[in-house]
Parts: structure tokens; sequence; C-alpha cells
């Protein structure tokens, strides 16, 4: 082999052929990137695509890739809501609301966000976020008004379970 596009039946590869090479050789990189990223942590289709091209890899290796990985189900908005959700609750004392809204600043869809919500955030979930919501009110001197409850989107069976305490 004289040249390192020579095949092995001593036929050089065309052009075309070659940059056909190059693109799939660019995307596996864009692949092993990405399952780097996933390895260390959940990653959301909007935020992954941002990662891969923040890295130098092009639109067109990028939207392949990410699609091939949620098809294997590696990437999976929905479970990545869920488990942000769930964290949040733990360790927060955020509104419903103002979830909702990081979920969206993070890419997830909203009826993907709703469905997160429904699977994580029950009655019992939604009244403890609630009660640590409170407290943070009242260290704030905020006056506590259904009103301001419901715009940060608690439900009325949490607000009045809650306030007729």
């Amino acid at each position: 082999m004289n040249s390192p596009f020579e095949l092995a039946s001593g036929r050089e590869i065309s052009a075309d052929e070659e940059r056909a090479l190059r693109f799939v050789s660019a995307c596996l990189k864009a692949e092993k990137a990405a399952l780097a990223l996933t390895a260390n942590a959940e990653q959301t289709v909007y935020g992954l695509s941002h990662k891969l091209t923040a890295r130098g890899y092009t639109e067109n290796c990028v939207k392949p890739v990410v699609a091939h990985l949620i098809d294997l189900g590696v990437v999976n908005d929905e479970r990545y809501a869920r488990f942000w959700l769930e964290a949040r609750l733990f360790s927060k004392t955020d509104s419903p609301r103002k979830l909702f809204a990081s979920l969206r600043n993070k890419g997830i869809e909203r009826k993907t966000a709703e469905r997160a919500f429904k699977t994580v955030l029950d009655f019992e979930q939604e009244q403890t976020l609630l009660k640590k919501y409170l407290k943070k009110l009242e260290k704030t001197g905020k006056p506590i008004e259904r009103r301001l409850l419901k715009q940060e989107g608690f439900s009325y069976e949490a607000i009045e379970a809650e306030l007729e305490r």
C-alpha cells in the first residue's frame, strides 16, 4: 500500500468514500464523548447536545448520536426530570412553580415535565414540600396567603390541608 487511502485490493477510495469515513469517525468520537458524559451523570437531550456542540462536534454528528442514545434508552428526559425532582424535593424548599420552571430551563418539554411531576409529586410529597416552603416564608417574614401559595403551584387541597393545621 502506497497511500493511506488505498484499499487492500489496490484501489484507492473515492473522495465521497473518504468524506463518509471521516463523518462516521467524527460521529463515533461524538458518541464516545456523549457516553462519557452520560456515565458521569444523567443528561437531558438539550444539555447533552449543547455540551457536545461546545466540545466542537458538528450538529450533523450531534443530532444522530443523541437520537441513537435516546433509542437505546441512555438519554431520557422524563427519567432525568423524575430523578432531578426527587433530589430537589429532598434537599430544597422551592415551590412547584420554581421547580417546573427549572426543568423547562434545562430543556425539558412541558408535557414531559408535567408527567414527571405527576409521578413524583404525590399528595404526601406535596405536603412535605409545602411545609418546607411555609417555613421558608416564615423566616423571610412574608405573609402566608392562599393566593400566593396557589400561584407558586401548590394544589388547593394541599394548601387547605396544611393551613387548617
